[in-house]
């Protein structure tokens, strides 16, 4: 263990053992150290690219999140883009999970329906970073924190194209982490490499 308090969110698969978050007590210093230290462990290096395809997903669950995603990206002003990505938001904090039969407010219409769709959870973190990118709105980050330590949870499932794609939003999250800290007067080390 690198500190004195592990960073306890992260479990052997965050899909089947899901995190409760709410009312979690903040550590101070030695939490924050231990959460850079954790997430670092999962940066892959710039030239440690994969030989694996890019297959994406072709559920309708994909499909819908990645429609999403590609609005923000090219259109991020329009408020039901928003409107619908704080439902999938708001359903993703409840059940910690992105079910393949989800309806069209965000509810699983079986919640014994399939929820490995690693790539749509993978679209999902980054239509959650573009929409913090663009608005800088707290709700995304925050949600892209739970998602970030479900993806390293499952990494083991994941092939190399798609545990760059989880690096890359590991290093977006540290960035807003450090961007919010620094504006805050808070000094956090461990951003260098």
């Amino acid at each position: 263990m690198h500190g004195n308090t592990k960073y306890n969110y992260i479990t052997d698969n965050n899909l089947v053992h899901r995190q409760n978050y709410m009312y979690s007590q903040f550590c101070g210093r030695d939490f924050l150290d231990e959460y850079v230290f954790e997430r670092k462990k999962y940066i892959i290096s710039d030239g440690e690219e994969g030989t694996d395809e890019c297959l994406e997903s072709e559920t309708e669950l994909y499909t819908r999140i990645n429609k999403m995603k590609q609005e923000i990206l090219n259109n991020a002003n329009k408020k039901s883009i928003f409107d619908q990505l704080n439902k999938l938001v708001q359903s993703f904090e409840v059940r910690k999970r992105l079910y393949s039969n989800m309806n069209a407010n965000w509810v699983p219409e079986d919640k014994n329906g399939y929820y490995e769709d690693y790539e749509s959870y993978l679209v999902f973190a980054e239509t959650l970073n573009a929409a913090y990118s663009h608005t800088k709105n707290l709700k995304y980050l925050n949600c892209l924190l739970k998602l970030n330590d479900t993806l390293i949870s499952i990494r083991t499932s994941l092939n190399h194209y798609q545990c760059v794609r989880m690096s890359d939003s590991i290093k977006n999250e540290l960035l807003y982490v450090f961007e919010l800290s620094a504006g805050l007067g808070v000094a956090m080390g461990g951003m260098e490499n």
